[in-house]
C-alpha cells in the first residue's frame, strides 16, 4: 500500500502520568518531525478523565513506508510510552465536513473493533449514524477511517467535529438516534480536544 496514512494511536494513561506522557510525546514528536514524510500530528486530550483512552494522537505521514522508517531510526515502538498504546495506520473511506464559523469545537474519536466479515454490516450502520447525526444542531463533519494493515485492534475509527459536547450529547442521547443507528460492533467512543500539535 502506498499514499497517505493517518496515524491514530489511542493510549490508556492514568491521570497520575499526564505530565510525563505529555513530555515523552513531545520529545517523541520533535524526532519524528525532522524525519522525511512527516506530515504533523496533534494529541488530543479527553475531556472526562474515565475515557478508556485518555490520550489520542492524530498525525499524518506521506506513505506507510516513511512512517516505518522513520519510527525504525527513531526508536519509537508501542511500548515506547510505557502505557498500553493502540497504534494503526488509516485511510479515509468516507468523509463529510462542513464550513463552520470558527466556532470552538469537540473532537469525538470513537476506535470500532470490527472482524473483516462485519465490514459490509460495519459500514452501512455507520453511515445510518452519519446520515442521523448530520441533521443534528452543532454537527461538523466526520471521517470513517479504516486500517491498512491487518490485524489491528481498532480497523476502524471515526473522528467527528461538533461544536460544543452538549451539542454532541443531546444527539446521541435522542432516542431517534439509538433506533435508527445501532451500531452491533463494541466501540469506546470519547470526546476530546487537542492539546498539543
Amino acid at each position: 500500500m502506498t499514499g497517505p496514512v493517518t496515524l491514530i494511536n489511542a493510549f490508556e494513561v492514568p491521570a497520575a502520568a499526564d505530565q510525563a506522557f505529555v513530555a515523552a510525546w513531545a520529545r517523541a514528536r520533535d524526532q519524528l518531525a525532522a524525519l522525511p514524510g512527516y506530515g504533523g500530528a496533534a494529541l488530543h486530550r479527553a475531556l472526562l478523565p474515565g475515557a478508556r483512552f485518555r490520550y489520542v494522537n492524530v498525525g499524518r505521514w506521506q506513505s506507510p513506508g516513511h512512517f516505518r522508517a522513520a519510527t525504525a531510526a527513531a526508536g519509537i515502538r508501542a511500548d515506547t510510552f510505557g502505557f498500553p498504546a493502540y497504534p494503526g495506520l488509516y485511510q479515509a473511506v468516507a468523509a463529510e465536513q462542513r464550513l463552520t464559523n470558527g466556532q470552538a469545537m469537540v473532537t469525538l474519536i470513537n476506535p470500532f473493533e470490527v472482524p473483516p466479515a462485519g465490514d459490509h454490516t460495519f459500514v452501512a450502520s455507520w453511515d445510518a449514524a452519519r446520515a442521523h447525526l448530520s441533521r443534528q444542531p452543532g454537527y461538523h463533519g466526520t471521517t470513517l477511517y479504516r486500517a491498512v494493515q491487518p490485524g489491528a485492534r481498532f480497523r476502524y475509527v471515526n473522528i467527528a467535529h461538533w461544536a460544543s459536547a452538549d451539542a454532541f450529547t443531546s444527539a446521541v442521547a435522542d432516542p431517534a438516534f439509538r433506533a435508527a443507528a445501532p451500531v452491533p460492533y463494541p466501540a469506546s467512543p470519547a470526546l476530546y480536544q487537542p492539546l498539543a500539535g
